[in-house]
């Protein structure tokens, strides 16, 4: 392996293989949930109008692609990167289940995005002239437009805590959610695993490359938080999968048992 490269040497693929022979069942029932997931998904049929339906039919696919986006970073040994990933999946999540659960959150949700178009037109405002002055003045009049719109209609901007309480999962915001942003904010106790130390505990150099630390434990969270978004979509929406999706279901509850086995 170059070591100028790491990650991005072809010969990384064996690391990786290493990986997933060290964790053989638990990606194992990764693939097994990514096929049936997939499956359901697919054979899933949604009402062409119904902003509830259409809303989880697209937010399944974003959890799909977030579970094996963090799979993908913990099979290539990049641990504090799946953390990454999957605190999106935990939003994802926390949105989807509260959507399932009360209607009126979709349309909810649907019209945060005029929030977040004017937020980004605030954001510009911000600019240097130069890049300002390079568009137009069009902007202030949208800016103009979009906030008199949010104050007509009286559009709400609800944070993540809001999802996570609608969807009765406020525990894991403030458990699993809350050691998952210190990851993304690069907290400086996130950093302290590069460090190598003596005997004496005196700094002896850096650790840097492939890591497998704490994989099972991270992937199992991404097997909970997936698997409850999809079970709050097919409680929707039909499926012809649920026997099958019980049995996952009990599958994953056993490998959690096994692997982290409470005291």
């Amino acid at each position: 392996m170059n070591a100028n490269n790491i990650f991005l040497d072809p010969s990384h693929r064996e690391v990786v293989q290493r990986i997933r022979d060290a964790h053989g069942a638990v990606f194992a029932l990764a693939d097994k949930i990514s096929d049936l997931l997939h499956r359901m998904l697919f054979a899933a049929k949604t009402l062409k109008h119904d902003e509830q339906q259409l809303l989880l039919s697209c937010l399944l696919p974003r959890a799909l692609t977030a579970f094996q986006g963090a799979a993908i970073l913990a099979e290539n040994g990049l641990p504090s990167e799946a953390r990454v990933v999957l605190r999106t999946l935990m939003e994802v999540t926390f949105r989807t289940v509260a959507i399932a659960k009360d209607e009126s959150v979709a349309r909810t949700y649907r019209l945060q995005d005029e929030v977040q178009r004017g937020k980004y037109l605030r954001k510009f405002q911000s600019l240097g002239e130069a890049i300002r002055g390079s568009v137009g003045p069009t902007y202030a009049q949208l800016r103009e437009e979009i906030e008199a719109d949010i104050s007509a209609r009286k559009i709400e901007n609800p944070t993540t805590l809001w999802y996570a309480d609608r969807a009765g999962m406020t525990d894991y915001y403030n458990s699993v959610y809350a050691v998952l942003s210190a990851t993304v904010h690069v907290n400086v106790r996130e950093l302290e695993s590069s460090l190598v130390l003596d005997s004496e505990g005196n700094l002896s150099g850096l650790q840097y490359g492939p890591s497998d630390t704490e994989l099972d434990h991270t992937l199992l969270t991404a097997f909970e938080a997936v698997l409850m978004c999809a079970s709050a979509v097919f409680s929707v929406i039909d499926t012809e999968l649920n026997s099958e999706f019980e049995t996952l279901c009990k599958e994953y509850k056993t490998l959690e048992h096994e692997l982290l086995p409470r005291t």
